[in-house]
């Protein structure tokens, strides 16, 4: 099987995992597994290593934050998984539309940007390298409530008097 079809299987079958009735986690494991022995002949000997990986973070809610992954020289299938479960594949996270992957692919960043914070997105977040066989340390997001200030308002209060 050449390469490019190896990855296209790859991505085909993760897409379709919920239709096939297997689990997106499962399914990338298994062919996660099938595609390192085909990155490892492509690149006899290579050992890869992050230089950036993501840290522990507060942010407050509906601001912008960036959890670093950075994998220099390292081309193959970069994961994002939120408390155990897999984002998507690579840049795509098209299921997630207020997250992004960006920095320079070429240059191994892999950067997970939340466009903004919910408390929904508090979690423990990890980068993996797929056909490497190497994931980054866990890090958690801490997302705060919003800072808005209470607002008062005048309110038109009723006096009885009872006779």
């Amino acid at each position: 099987m050449r390469p490019f079809q190896l990855d296209l299987l790859f991505l085909c079958f993760f897409l379709f995992s919920q239709e096939l009735g297997l689990q997106k986690r499962g399914c990338c494991l298994v062919l996660g597994y099938m595609a390192k022995d085909k990155f490892r002949r492509m690149n006899e000997g290579q050992v890869y290593s992050f230089s950036q990986q993501p840290q522990d973070q507060v942010v407050v809610s509906g601001q912008p934050v960036t959890l670093l992954c950075a994998i220099p020289e390292y081309d193959g299938f970069v994961l994002w998984i939120k408390d155990g479960l897999a984002l998507g594949v690579g840049r795509d996270l098209s299921s997630y539309p207020q997250y992004l992957v960006v920095g320079n692919h070429l240059s191994g960043e892999h950067h997970l940007k939340i466009l903004r914070a919910e408390l929904q997105d508090d979690a423990v977040y990890e980068c993996q390298a797929i056909q490497a066989a190497i994931r980054s340390r866990p890090a958690r997001l801490t997302v705060l409530g919003s800072r808005k200030r209470p607002h008062l308002s005048k309110s038109h209060c009723h006096h009885l008097s009872v006779s």
